[in-house]
């Protein structure tokens, strides 16, 4: 599995970048970045915490951890519900209205939550 030096590259090349130049850009010293390359050290805290929002992906990916690259999104319930039914959370509202009416239909017609 690669590492983050690996994972770093990677993403720099993906924006075209080398590793010396994107890091510069972001902030980050030569020597660093040497670090880095030389696998004596790894960011962490708000270096780590940059480096994900910026290539947009998860901690455990940037650091080798894990193949998955986006970070796990925590859903509500309403937009758990909304990807059951719909497959996704982008429901425009008149439709999300419309979908309360027919359940709130649905449960009179079967008394679905009222003591028999």
């Amino acid at each position: 599995m690669a590492d983050f030096f690996d994972r770093f590259e990677y993403l720099c090349k993906q924006k075209g970048e080398n590793t010396t130049s994107l890091g510069t850009q972001l902030g980050f010293s030569k020597s660093t970045i040497s670090g880095w390359r030389n696998r004596t050290s790894v960011p962490s805290g708000k270096t780590l915490e940059r480096l994900c929002s910026y290539f947009e992906v998860s901690a455990d990916y940037l650091l080798g951890k894990s193949d998955l690259r986006e970070p796990e999104k925590q859903f509500d319930d309403v937009q758990m519900v909304k990807i059951a039914l719909f497959g996704t959370e982008d429901v425009p509202p008149k439709a999300w209205m419309e979908l309360e009416r027919v359940v709130a239909h649905l449960k009179r017609k079967y008394a679905i939550g009222k003591d028999r």
